[in-house]
């Protein structure tokens, strides 16, 4: 003899509400990560510029060597990074021709 009190239903309302409700970021992250590119200039390691770029490791020194693609600053004894304002300029230059 469960009989369901006001509380207990307006709970399972909200419940099924929010569960109904799409969201605007699952339906973006759904088939590929969003991946914003910040307007201050950072430096970026290897993984971040696959990411951001969407090539590959291997692609993108293949192009390095073909001075195709911008090339990395020395950042440390063992470390290389490129400039953010690098990759976007090369970015909107492939799309600008």
């Amino acid at each position: 003899m469960n009989t369901p009190t006001p509380t207990s239903q307006a709970t399972t309302m909200k419940k099924e509400h929010h569960m109904n409700t799409p969201t605007p970021t699952s339906q973006a992250t759904a088939n590929k990560p969003v991946i914003e590119r910040p307007a201050v200039d950072y430096i970026l390691n290897i993984a971040e510029v696959c990411a951001i770029t969407g090539l590959s490791r291997c692609t993108i020194y293949r192009m390095l060597s073909a001075q195709r693609f911008p090339k990395p600053g020395k950042v440390g004894i063992r470390r290389i990074g490129w400039k953010t304002s690098q990759i976007n300029a090369w970015i909107e230059s492939r799309f600008n021709g």
